[in-house]
């Protein structure tokens, strides 16, 4: 980890004033090799905390062995007696936030609220470290509520998967289960999650009745064939010699939990001063959204270097870059030998000449080299903080400069965090500006089909059509021989022609970007006339040259959403209508003639889009 010790752990908005510190006793820290503890609870409770997390990252790195599981970002664990500070920040016993610099989980120290925040712990380490591809949400799922199971005892012992899940009256099916996506995952209501999240456990438990857990050779077989892109069902099926077949999950009798001696930190607690406390505070504020951020900033906080770098930061988010660049430079001159004020900086100047989405079509020369210069220091001070090698990568990327070398420093934070989807978008463009889109486009798919937010698969997107602009560029500045449709001739080729194979070229990207069937799936083009809500199922109607096809659902959460094209106006959802948009939907045809079958996809394309034969 870089932070040397929690009291320089930073952030970019600040929060509240001083009623927020406890005002029952002094807060203790301590910081292990991959992340920092702090509470107000006693030193014991503090190590034993720590013991706890450093038990599951080892669990966790059963997943993959060999692998170390850093963090590439700086993790603070705030266990807290009184859950009233919580209450300040959001409701509920804990809860997970991040910024571009320091991720937070924080709790209030019952036993439910410990074993969410292992829970989430366990999907962050899983999450950096595989992927969203090589670890789809059912096994993310599955393995994050397992390892927040962990018992220890007295002697040491730890035991992981020895809880007994809840009997639920509804299930999901094997597919349904196999098939959310991270996208739909995300956008489940809290009890829909509640179910996927005991399903998805039930799986793991009974891919895991062999007493070598982890270390079984169907388990490894299933993390390598979910890394080479192969679908969940087929994964299970091959590496565990089985068929699920489309029913309910039941935990056999033979399934055994993990255990293993529970990890001992090194490392001796400190007694935080209140100011340590406010900045660790107010950087949670900061990754919640808090308005109030600003009145944190009183007069004696003020005067530590960290509270400038604060300061700087709401700046910049205010995009007040001139006014940030001057907190900046003062909190470097104050204290030069911490990198956050460095890699702030540099993050500044980049966020002055890009949108707020975070699209750059060029940086001054000078600009370029003085982050290039900012981002050399803060990787000489923390080497393993990931985020600057991306910030340099995107930087080099959009100038087309000094790509190779950059690629290397890149495979630094993707050896750190290989399963960070940023990290991988940053390699994309890198090979996109060195002109290797042979390998640039396979990650854009995985990464678009994979994304679990908006803005990674707006950005995802963008950068396929980026890339598909650069090959029609290059291809309009070859000639074409005659009579050959695609060939080289003596003549340059048309406007119209250039149109026709970038058009083209749009088609193939999004034919091989869409959600790959099961072999039980149907896939159609057409239009939604529209969805009806009914109290046990979600009725909808597709219009398609061959008529109306109606299909029907459990609940629209469980639709696989997404859209390739902008379609004004455009709804989904109970009543309401897409208007004219073209869709690709695919589903499960039914047995019976009462529908058409099972709703799985609606992914909306483009008017001009148009199905493609598979190439050999």
């Amino acid at each position: 980890m870089m932070t040397r010790a929690i009291a320089l752990i930073i952030c970019i908005f600040l929060f509240s004033t001083a009623r927020i510190v406890a005002a029952d006793g002094p807060w203790i820290g301590l910081r292990t090799a991959e992340f920092s503890v702090a509470g107000d609870v006693s030193a014991e409770e503090i190590r034993r905390v720590a013991e706890r997390f450093d038990t599951v990252r080892q669990a966790v790195g059963e997943l993959k062995p060999g692998h170390d599981f850093a963090s590439p970002v700086p993790l603070l664990i705030l266990v807290l007696r009184n859950s009233a500070q919580i209450a300040r920040f959001k409701s509920g016993d804990e809860f997970f936030a991040e910024t571009a610099m320091t991720r937070f989980i924080v709790y209030s120290g019952n036993q439910t609220a410990e074993r969410a925040a292992l829970r989430e712990y366990a999907r962050l380490l899983i999450a950096d470290h595989l992927g969203p591809a090589a670890a789809p949400p059912w096994l993310v799922s599955g393995l994050a509520e397992y390892f927040s199971t962990l018992e220890i005892s007295e002697n040491g012992q730890a035991v992981f998967g020895a809880w007994n899940s809840k009997t639920t009256a509804r299930r999901y099916t094997v597919a349904s289960l196999l098939e959310t996506d991270l996208y739909s995952f995300n956008r489940q209501t809290a009890d829909t999650e509640a179910l996927f999240r005991e399903q998805s456990y039930r799986l793991v438990r009974t891919l895991l009745a062999d007493k070598r857990g982890f270390r079984s050779p169907g388990f490894t077989s299933l993390i390598d064939a979910l890394e080479r892109g192969k679908p969940s069902l087929e994964a299970i099926e091959g590496a565990f010699g089985i068929k699920l077949g489309d029913s309910s999950f039941q935990i056999p009798a033979g399934s055994r939990p993990i255990s293993m001696i529970a990890r001992t930190v090194a490392g001796s607690s400190e007694t935080l001063t209140e100011t340590e406390a406010r900045l660790a505070f107010c950087e949670i504020a900061y990754a919640l959204g808090n308005e109030d951020a600003l009145a944190g900033l009183t007069p004696s906080i003020l005067s530590d270097p960290r509270a400038t770098t604060l300061l700087g930061r709401m700046r910049a988010a205010e995009r007040d870059f001139p006014a940030a660049e001057k907190l900046f430079e003062r909190a470097i001159a104050h204290d030069p030998g911490d990198y956050r004020p460095y890699f702030a900086l540099a993050a500044a100047l980049v966020a002055r000449e890009s949108t707020e989405l975070g699209f750059s079509s060029g940086f001054q020369a000078a600009t370029a080299e003085r982050v290039r210069s900012l981002l050399s220091k803060a990787i000489e001070l923390a080497p393993r903080f990931g985020e600057s090698y991306s910030l340099l990568a995107f930087v080099n990327s959009v100038r087309r400069e000094d790509v190779p070398a950059t690629i290397d420093k890149l495979k630094i934070a993707l050896a750190i965090a290989p399963g960070n989807p940023w990290y991988q978008m940053r390699l994309a463009e890198l090979r996109i500006a060195d002109g290797d889109f042979q390998n640039a486009r396979p990650s854009l798919f995985r990464l678009n089909r994979s994304a679990g937010d908006d803005r990674m698969r707006v950005y995802a997107e963008n950068t396929l059509v980026r890339l598909v602009s650069l090959e029609q560029q290059m291809a309009s500045l070859k000639y074409r021989r005659k009579g050959e449709v695609d060939g080289i001739t003596d003549e340059p080729m048309s406007d119209e022609e250039i149109a026709r194979r970038r058009e083209r070229a749009l088609i193939e990207s999004l034919n091989a970007a869409l959600r790959i069937p099961a072999p039980n799936e149907v896939r159609i083009l057409g239009t939604i006339e529209g969805v009806e809500c009914k109290s046990i199922s979600v009725v909808v109607a597709v219009r398609t040259d061959d008529g109306i096809y109606t299909l029907i659902n459990e609940s629209v959460d469980n639709i696989f959403l997404t859209s390739y094209a902008v379609i004004s106006d455009s709804r989904f959802g109970c009543g309401e209508s897409t208007g004219n948009g073209l869709a690709v939907v695919t589903f499960r045809p039914a047995k019976d003639a009462t529908t058409a079958g099972e709703l799985v996809a609606v992914e909306f394309v483009p008017r001009n889009f148009e199905f493609l034969p598979k190439k050999n």
